[in-house]
């Protein structure tokens, strides 16, 4: 059986690339933007400079 995104779990380079897939993963975590986690929807379109 196969897992997430079709690589196999048992051979060496899959292992490797399940690595760098949860690798990049973590990075696209770590760059969103959550200063305004906490902020109601009004308040976050009231601080866009583009309004």
């Amino acid at each position: 059986m196969s897992q997430k995104n079709g690589v196999s779990g048992e051979k060496k380079d899959s292992q490797i690339i399940r690595k760098e897939i949860n690798y990049w993963k973590a990075q696209s975590k770590k760059r969103k933007c959550s200063d305004f986690s906490e902020m109601s929807y009004w308040e976050v379109m009231s601080t866009n400079s583009a309004l």
